[in-house]
């Protein structure tokens, strides 16, 4: 072999060389440097309350892991205190995916608190403020009776003449 064919030779060795490691490289940077899957158990903690903030016995909780295509919903009630504690396996929920969080009393629902799953064992989310309503405005009716004593009395003090 000359010495020209070993110099092509060498040159066609160190560009396929240099091909594979640029490949590498390549697919050591498309894999993901930490993973985002769940390796243990959660608890999901909280309280109930209602409008004044007192923690309510007896509601029946919800908490939705919103996992991409397959949700998991548990339920279960608060105790006497108010309390709940629903636990997730490990494989019901990742990092980062949104835990939903909602109490049924009497027939009433409460706005859903959400936020989103961290790597701890247990998370707080309450269950809040279940809605308000001023008891003359809670109707059509007492709305109705409301605004007309407004304006019955709005309008004795425009036309009202002192003497």
């Amino acid at each position: 072999m000359s010495s020209r064919e070993k110099v092509h030779h060498i040159r066609s060795v160190l560009i396929a060389f240099s091909f594979a490691a640029m490949l590498l490289a390549l697919a050591v940077l498309m894999v993901p440097a930490k993973t985002e899957a769940a390796t243990h158990t959660k608890d999901v903690r909280g309280y109930a309350y209602d409008h004044a903030y007192r923690k309510i016995p007896d509601a029946q909780i919800s908490v939705t892991i919103q996992n991409p295509g397959n949700p998991v919903t548990k339920s279960e009630p608060t105790d006497a205190n108010g309390y709940y504690n629903i636990q997730f396996d490990d494989a019901e929920w990742d990092i980062g995916v949104t835990i939903s969080v909602i109490a049924t009393f009497h027939s009433q629902q409460s706005d859903p608190n959400t936020t989103a799953c961290t790597n701890a064992f247990f998370q707080y989310v309450n269950a809040t403020a279940f809605e308000f309503e001023i008891p003359q405005f809670g109707s059509t009716v007492g709305l109705l009776l409301t605004a007309g004593i407004i304006g019955v009395v709005a309008i004795t003090v425009l036309f009202w003449k002192r003497k």
